[in-house]
């Protein structure tokens, strides 16, 4: 690659970091940033979120990694590949645009799980909205074609981009318009187009509307405490829990939550029933029905009722993971159904996606 040094001031902008990235992919040059006694490099936001690194060359190539020497003043070459360097390289601090830190930066911003390098300036960053998030310096049309269905790329350079390719399920966003520097230059910020990707939320015209109760997740909470402890008849009658117990163990797991008794009430009764004639909204909810019957069971062993227990936390972890990758918006949980066991008798099973780490559990 060719060298090409760069002033501390030039990097301050996130476009010429964009363009950097690109120079080296798409032209084999090699950017090289220096103090300039102007500003210190390690001074600013793009070393400290760690999109710029610190060299440590010594008297050696980048090129080939053989020795560099002085052959006359001002004059460094290397002494394998013969290439020769900018007296700068070798005299004073330098740094680098680094594409596995930008793309580190963009995972931590946007909240995505994980960074996986997959070569050419590709890096998978797990989901957001929903979605399959890469951020890339400079793809080629081919990366598009074969990425075509419920992805955010992130990238550098947008030559590349079919015509026609971006729709509601793929989207492809510009680095340096994704993301932009305060006025006081002490904070990167996400900008608003991050609401462009959100998926559009819609309500069917006809049919039931669907609704997830706005105390889901905490009676999946609080069903878990109540699972772990041993069964108490006091807390039950004909069956299922009073409303009286569930505001009893709502208050000592979630003292914040300040309703009605009748209220603890009402939402067991959305969980199991809808009446599209009565009811605004469809908040039924089957894993939290066979939670409550499990909580409400005498004849379920300690055993049972812990991994009913177990379950519920599960439940929880996963409600949040399915409204982080809807923006936000809870979404229902899966079904309960009924399957035959081993042992051929027909057993209460709680399913969930096949790609879920949680798997089918009998409880």
């Amino acid at each position: 690659m060719n060298p090409k040094i760069g002033k501390a001031k030039s990097i301050e902008d996130l476009a010429v970091i964009s363009k950097i990235l690109v120079d080296g992919c798409k032209n084999e040059i090699m950017h090289y940033i220096i103090d300039d006694g102007k500003v210190n490099v390690e001074d600013t936001l793009v070393f400290r979120t760690g999109m710029v690194k610190k060299l440590a060359l010594g008297m050696e190539c980048p090129e080939c990694g053989g020795d560099v020497a002085e052959e006359e003043v001002g004059v460094y070459v290397c002494e394998s590949c013969r290439k020769h360097y900018p007296p700068e390289m070798y005299t004073r601090k330098i740094y680098s645009v680094e594409p596995d830190g930008v793309a580190e930066f963009v995972r931590s911003s946007l909240g995505c799980r994980y960074k996986q390098n997959c070569g050419h300036g590709y890096y998978r960053l797990g989901k957001l909205f929903g979605k399959k998030v890469y951020f890339c310096v400079s793809p080629d049309e081919g990366f598009y074609n074969s990425h075509n269905e419920n992805y955010i790329i992130i990238v550098c350079d947008t030559s590349s981009v079919p015509k026609g390719w971006p729709s509601d399920c793929c989207k492809v966003v510009p680095f340096a318009e994704l993301f932009y520097i305060k006025e006081n230059r002490q904070e990167i910020r996400v900008a608003d187009i991050i609401d462009d990707l959100k998926p559009k939320i819609s309500e069917p015209r006809f049919g039931k509307r669907l609704r997830v109760n706005e105390r889901r997740d905490a009676w999946l909470e609080v069903l878990s405490h109540i699972l772990t402890a041993d069964f108490n008849h006091r807390d039950f009658r004909n069956g299922k829990l009073t409303q009286s117990a569930a505001a009893r163990w709502f208050t000592a797991v979630h003292p914040e939550i300040k309703i009605s008794t009748k209220t603890f009430s009402r939402d067991m009764d959305e969980f199991r029933q809808y009446d599209k004639h009565k009811d605004t909204y469809d908040k039924r909810e089957p894993v939290i029905v066979h939670l409550l019957d499990a909580a409400a069971n005498p004849k379920y062993t300690r055993l049972q009722r812990r991994r009913a227990a177990q379950f519920a936390v599960d439940q929880r972890i996963k409600a949040k993971e399915l409204a982080e990758d809807n923006g936000g918006i809870p979404v229902n949980l899966p079904d309960v159904k009924f399957a035959i066991g081993v042992d051929g008798r027909s057993e209460a099973v709680i399913t969930t996606p096949e790609d879920s780490v949680y798997g089918r559990i009998t409880i």
